[in-house]
């Protein structure tokens, strides 16, 4: 059997499985490049993604094989295609749904900055007159 680059591939997609190794690729400034972060790394995954097809590609002995490693792994890469489009699904509902949780806490935080925490202090003030009034009653009864 040869050395199959895409071994781990359905693994390593999957975030609940992958592996924690981390890897770094810096890509040097090319003309043609694109400039966006996200442009970028999808420019890189594809590049990655060519250099594991021509590794598999240069394993077999002959066009036959060829042929038949390259329909595997397109059925294996099809195969993913739901899996992976229900992953981002549950992330853009969950996504959605952290974007409005945020947005009501916002809303909570300024009705409380905006209008609860200057009310209490109008109230706590009121109180202290109020007290500082008995106090001074008491004392000029006590008198």
């Amino acid at each position: 059997m040869f050395d199959d680059p895409f071994e781990w591939f359905e693994a390593d997609l999957d975030e609940e499985s992958v592996p924690d190794r981390t890897m770094f690729v810096v890509v040097p400034d090319r003309p043609g490049l694109p400039e966006r972060d996200l442009d970028l790394r999808f420019v890189v995954y594809a590049g990655l993604f060519d250099l594991l097809v021509d590794a598999l590609v240069r394993a077999a002995t002959s066009d036959d094989e060829r042929c038949d490693r390259l329909a595997g792994l397109r059925e294996r890469m099809v195969s993913l295609l739901p899996s992976l489009r229900y992953r981002l699904h549950e992330r853009g509902i969950a996504s959605k749904r952290d974007e409005l949780v945020a947005r009501v806490r916002e809303r909570e935080i300024n009705l409380t900055r905006g209008w609860m925490i200057p009310r209490l202090r109008e109230d706590i003030r009121a109180y202290r007159q109020r007290i500082a009034g008995l106090a001074r009653a008491l004392e000029e009864r006590a008198s």
